[in-house]
Protein backbone atom coordinates (compact mmCIF):
# COMPACT_ATOMS: atom_id res chain seq x y z
CA UNK A 1 0.00 0.00 0.00
CA UNK A 2 1.52 3.16 -0.79
CA UNK A 3 2.06 5.94 1.89
CA UNK A 4 -0.13 8.32 0.29
CA UNK A 5 -3.02 6.24 0.23
CA UNK A 6 -2.28 5.33 4.00
CA UNK A 7 -1.98 8.83 4.56
CA UNK A 8 -5.84 9.59 3.39
CA UNK A 9 -7.40 6.64 4.40
CA UNK A 10 -6.59 7.51 8.29
CA UNK A 11 -7.36 11.28 7.81
CA UNK A 12 -10.64 10.65 6.49
CA UNK A 13 -11.53 8.31 9.33
CA UNK A 14 -10.28 10.54 11.82
CA UNK A 15 -11.93 13.63 10.44
CA UNK A 16 -14.81 11.89 10.86
CA UNK A 17 -14.57 10.45 14.45
CA UNK A 18 -12.25 13.09 15.84
CA UNK A 19 -10.52 10.96 18.36
CA UNK A 20 -9.80 7.40 18.97
CA UNK A 21 -6.98 5.08 19.73
CA UNK A 22 -4.07 4.95 17.74
CA UNK A 23 -4.39 0.94 17.46
CA UNK A 24 -7.47 1.32 15.84
CA UNK A 25 -6.46 3.68 12.81
CA UNK A 26 -4.23 0.43 12.49
CA UNK A 27 -5.93 -2.21 12.75
CA UNK A 28 -7.59 -1.69 8.92
CA UNK A 29 -4.03 -1.81 7.54
CA UNK A 30 -2.53 -4.98 9.20
CA UNK A 31 -1.50 -7.37 7.06
CA UNK A 32 -0.91 -4.38 4.56
CA UNK A 33 1.17 -1.86 6.15
CA UNK A 34 3.79 -2.42 8.24
CA UNK A 35 3.73 -1.12 11.53
CA UNK A 36 6.76 1.09 10.91
CA UNK A 37 5.46 2.68 7.81
CA UNK A 38 2.00 3.34 10.14
CA UNK A 39 4.20 5.25 12.66
CA UNK A 40 5.79 7.11 9.61
CA UNK A 41 2.35 8.04 8.12
CA UNK A 42 1.14 9.48 11.88
CA UNK A 43 4.06 11.12 12.12
CA UNK A 44 3.00 12.98 9.10
CA UNK A 45 -0.23 13.84 10.03
CA UNK A 46 0.97 15.41 13.55
CA UNK A 47 3.85 16.77 11.90
CA UNK A 48 1.04 18.76 9.21
CA UNK A 49 -0.69 19.46 12.08
CA UNK A 50 -3.55 17.35 11.39
CA UNK A 51 -3.76 15.17 14.70
CA UNK A 52 -1.73 14.86 17.95
CA UNK A 53 -1.30 11.67 19.77
CA UNK A 54 -0.89 11.51 23.19
CA UNK A 55 -0.54 7.92 25.24
CA UNK A 56 -1.35 6.38 22.22
CA UNK A 57 -4.61 8.31 21.42
CA UNK A 58 -5.34 10.12 18.77
CA UNK A 59 -7.18 13.25 18.32
CA UNK A 60 -8.20 15.46 15.25
CA UNK A 61 -6.70 19.08 15.28
CA UNK A 62 -7.70 21.71 12.74
CA UNK A 63 -4.75 22.82 10.57
CA UNK A 64 -3.17 25.90 10.24
CA UNK A 65 -5.08 28.13 7.86
CA UNK A 66 -2.66 28.02 4.59
CA UNK A 67 -0.43 25.21 5.80
CA UNK A 68 0.45 22.07 3.89
CA UNK A 69 -2.37 20.22 6.28
CA UNK A 70 -4.75 22.21 5.21
CA UNK A 71 -3.76 21.82 1.72
CA UNK A 72 -3.69 18.17 2.62
CA UNK A 73 -6.71 17.78 3.95
CA UNK A 74 -8.88 19.92 1.31
CA UNK A 75 -7.14 17.46 -0.96
CA UNK A 76 -8.51 14.90 0.64
CA UNK A 77 -11.86 16.31 1.19
CA UNK A 78 -12.07 16.76 -2.60
CA UNK A 79 -11.12 13.47 -3.16
CA UNK A 80 -14.08 12.09 -0.85
CA UNK A 81 -16.45 14.60 -3.18
CA UNK A 82 -15.73 12.85 -6.26
CA UNK A 83 -16.54 8.96 -5.21
CA UNK A 84 -19.61 9.99 -3.76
Amino acid sequence: MHLVVALAAILSTLVEVKEGPESSFYLPFMGNLHVDVFNKAMGVLVKMGLCKIENHYVTFTTPTPGSKGEEFLTAIRKLEKRAA
